[in-house]
């Protein structure tokens, strides 16, 4: 067990600290525009029309305005490096599919290529650093979760020495906090087991420190001011403050209200905050959006509700969404136990209406690594009383 538990700190590291040296496209307002001074005004501002298309989860019309952007400067950076930001994202909340990964991959490759060695020729430039060690943090967290360890380290060590350079000039480029916030707040919430890793690896800093710091990215940064908001709005999570982090999300989804990225850490803060009613209201939000390229957010959002409404005791709404959540979910790629728990959810739901024909179904394709597993088989042998037929006795 204890083995078990370094080596998932282990796994666990790499992701976090994937996400800590990646930047994602900050929307800013019109008077931060120059933070993109080598850039033609109306290039400039095709550019922020498309990072504003990308926060609304627009991601087809992000993509869009992106390669217009390329086209109208092919040798600098933003479009090609926003454009990689794009497939990024559709792996990691759409189809999570190898495929995906290796369209992904291929952008950031050709990126890093054509831009790393005047980066390191040219350390002044660091919006250009920023970006490559933003491209190389997300190419290893892809690599991780595509099983390429070794890749996914050797990725994650460059963008982690680049971002470091950075965070040497905060007074100069406040979004390096945001680097130094999430690590400092790892470094405050590592286990016991994992100490000594992180030790050797440098890794130190308090939760509290950490917090501090995403505050700071957040209320300054330029480049990262929208997730170090959603870093910033998970540690509070975290740490159970749960009306610091809904406030801080609320904030977020102001200019972006159709973003599915935030509108699903809302759900999780609502429902923390006992809020049943509004988390609901949220879900069925996300599921209108019919946000293709964000499925498995949407997935999510059905399981949520789902689960909401089989609480209420609501069976024929919630088994349609158990069911929808099952529709859009790949077995390959999303969470196992949750496929088996709207599996087996369903098939009660189906009980609960009189239709066991149905719930039988559902019942027998509940797999063996199911909390549910051996209830399941029970249902196979004997029919379940449905609740409503009981409560009268």
């Amino acid at each position: 067990m204890r083995r078990f538990t370094i080596m998932f700190f282990f796994l666990s590291f790499v992701f976090t600290t994937a996400f800590t040296a990646a930047p994602m496209p900050a929307s800013s307002p019109d008077d931060h525009a120059p933070i993109y001074p080598s850039l033609a005004t109306d290039t400039r501002q095709l550019l922020q029309a498309g990072i504003d298309d990308f926060y609304k989860s627009n991601l087809a019309l992000a993509e869009e305005k992106f390669d217009r952007v390329i086209a109208a400067s092919p040798n600098e950076p933003q479009g090609h490096f926003f454009k990689a930001v794009v497939y990024f994202w559709r792996y990691t909340f759409g189809s999570r599919t190898s495929s995906a990964a290796e369209k992904f991959l291929e952008i950031a490759d050709k990126v890093i290529a054509q831009f790393e060695e005047e980066a390191e020729d040219n350390p002044a430039k660091k919006e250009l650093s920023f970006y490559i060690g933003g491209l190389y943090g997300y190419r290893g967290l892809v690599r991780a979760s595509e099983k390429n360890l070794i890749g996914a380290f050797a990725d994650i060590n460059k963008s982690n020495r680049i971002t470091k350079r950075l965070a040497k000039e905060t007074d100069k480029f406040p979004d390096a906090y945001f680097g130094l916030g999430i690590s400092h707040y790892m470094a405050g919430d590592i286990p016991p087991e994992g100490k000594w890793m992180a030790s050797l690896m440098g890794f130190s800093g308090s939760k509290e420190e950490g917090i501090k710091e995403l505050r700071i990215a957040f209320e300054k940064g330029l480049f990262v001011r929208n997730e170090a908001g959603y870093m910033l709005a998970g540690c509070y999570e975290k740490e159970k403050q749960y009306k610091e982090s809904k406030e801080v999300l609320l904030l977020l989804l102001e200019p972006f209200p159709t973003n599915v990225v935030f509108l699903e850490s809302l759900v999780r803060v609502e429902q923390k905050l006992g809020n049943a009613e509004s988390a609901e209201k949220i879900c069925t939000d996300i599921i209108a959006l019919k946000n293709g390229d964000l499925s498995q957010s949407l997935a999510y959002a059905a399981f949520t509700r789902a689960q909401i409404r089989y609480d209420a005791r609501k069976f024929d709404e919630a088994v349609k969404d158990y069911v929808l959540f099952i529709s859009k979910s790949n077995p390959k790629t999303s969470a196992q136990d949750l496929i088996y728990d709207a599996r087996f959810k369903a098939g009660d739901c189906y009980e609960e209406l009189g239709d066991r024909e149905t719930a039988l179904k559902y019942y027998i394709s509940v797999g063996q690594g199911s909390k549910f597993y051996a209830e399941a088989q029970a249902r196979l042998k004997a029919p379940k009383i449905p609740a409503t037929q009981t409560s009268g006795k």
